[in-house]
């Protein structure tokens, strides 16, 4: 078959498993998924498998016209090369089959890429594909980006020790992992991320290698990070397969970048410009999911309103810039009290929303007490003025037993914020049910 569509979902069978089937006769194979009980997961063993295109119900006819257009065009691409190599004008010409099967692979790795905007599941593919192209022990992505500072590891069969491979980096340092400070590294101030190799009998071993091919990942004259494959043998590939392995870093190159640019708008969109914590937008999502999940799990979170007191007079006395740095410091403060886990959100203003997971309401008193005394204990220093600012808390709980909707619990959230207003501010006030 040239093409294949297929649900996800059969009463005989499943979607992914004709998937398996059909690249298994031919891995150039074009297979539509379409679905209407699509998950993260079922996605990601799609693209990775190497579907053509992903479709959700319901299906817009349009949409799924010009995905079947791009899996004939995909389609006839290699069938023309498989004919230009079988064509005996061109088995005398040296190197011409290895050349046009590069060629055929680089637009398969494009096409699945086309549906990867998710940075590690896009990267994840990229090491597969490279490990088995140039036949690197493991392989490692090293990204320095747009404030991101991460590395990607994958070997080629089985799993690898983040210490052994971070030891690895600095024995190798002078094959251009520059793009990161040694001590950065040797801190784990970069992020690492290791991934589970092909199932295999053999076992990689640090210790056996013996060579390391590494280029920049350049565009328009910018480096975002390297690509570096690591070998047990001298000089591991010749020079044809070194010219390969530029061209695919150039090609990933753009498509590592779009990940990355993709990843920052969609960041952007849910921060607060000033503070960098949640926004607005993203605060009621994830207050809205956090209360869908009540419904089918016995857990638990309370919901507080920081608001600061008297913050008018911070502006009129000193200014906007002097009041900004005051909702700075103030984010700041919470988040080195908090856990890493709750999640902190600039509801508008001077106003600050806190959701404080798997706690109870005498757990989150004592939690925005203490946020009381830290912040109003220490005056904050800027330029040449002291600010000394405090700030009320208001509290509620809720849990599986008292299901609230999401208006009613912000509702008696600020209920409670403004009873400790009117009750002299700087303290804490709750909603008990």
């Amino acid at each position: 078959y040239d093409i294949v569509v297929t649900d996800l979902k059969f009463n005989d069978g499943y979607g992914i498993d004709i998937l398996k089937r059909a690249k298994e006769k031919d891995k150039y194979i074009e297979v539509i998924i379409i679905t209407g009980y699509g998950s993260f997961e079922s996605a990601a063993d799609a693209i990775n498998l190497g579907v053509t295109s992903y479709l959700n119900k319901p299906l817009k006819i349009d949409e799924f016209s010009m995905q079947v257009e791009r899996a004939i065009g995909s389609r006839i691409f290699h069938l023309r090369s498989v004919s230009i190599i079988n064509h005996s004008d061109y088995k005398t010409i040296p190197n011409v089959q290895e050349h046009i099967l590069d060629i055929t692979s680089l637009n398969h790795i494009t096409s699945k890429l086309m549906f990867s905007l998710d940075v590690p599941e896009a990267i994840q593919i990229i090491l597969e594909d490279i490990n088995e192209k140039l036949n690197s022990m493991y392989a490692i992505i090293g990204i320095n980006y747009l404030n991101f500072h991460e590395l990607f590891i994958m070997p080629k069969y089985g799993t690898l020790k983040e210490s052994d491979i971070i030891q690895s980096i600095l024995d190798n340092w002078h094959y251009s992992f520059n793009i990161f400070k040694k001590n950065d590294i040797i801190k784990e101030k970069v992020y690492t991320k290791i991934y589970r190799g092909k199932k295999h009998d053999e076992c990689i071993k640090i210790s056996t290698v013996k060579d390391c091919i590494c280029l920049p990942m350049s565009i328009l004259g910018e480096t975002i990070g390297f690509i570096a494959l690591f070998y047990s043998e001298k000089n591991p590939i010749n020079e044809d397969r070194y010219q390969f392995f530029y061209v695919y870093t150039t090609l990933i190159t753009s498509a590592i970048q779009h990940c990355y640019l993709d990843l920052l708008a969609k960041q952007q969109a849910k921060t607060d410009g000033l503070t960098g914590v949640a926004n607005h937008r993203m605060f009621h999502e994830i207050l809205e999911r956090e209360l869908a999940r009540l419904k089918r799990i016995n857990r638990q979170f309370c919901l507080a309103m920081i608001d600061i007191d008297d913050f008018k007079k911070v502006n009129d006395n000193y200014g906007h810039l002097v009041g900004d740095a005051v909702l700075i410091d103030l984010t700041k403060r919470i988040s080195n009290t908090i856990r890493s886990g709750d999640v902190l959100a600039r509801y508008g203003g001077e106003e600050f929303a806190l959701i404080l997971f798997d706690t109870d309401l005498g757990g989150a008193e004592i939690l925005s007490n203490r946020l009381c005394q830290v912040i109003s204990k220490t005056p904050l220093t800027y330029s040449e003025y002291e600010i000394l600012y405090t700030v009320s808390i208001g509290l509620v709980d809720c849990n599986s037993t008292i299901a609230l909707e999401k208006d009613i619990i912000i509702g008696k959230a600020d209920k409670a914020l403004y009873k400790a207003k009117s009750n002299g501010k700087n303290r804490v006030e709750s909603i008990k049910h």
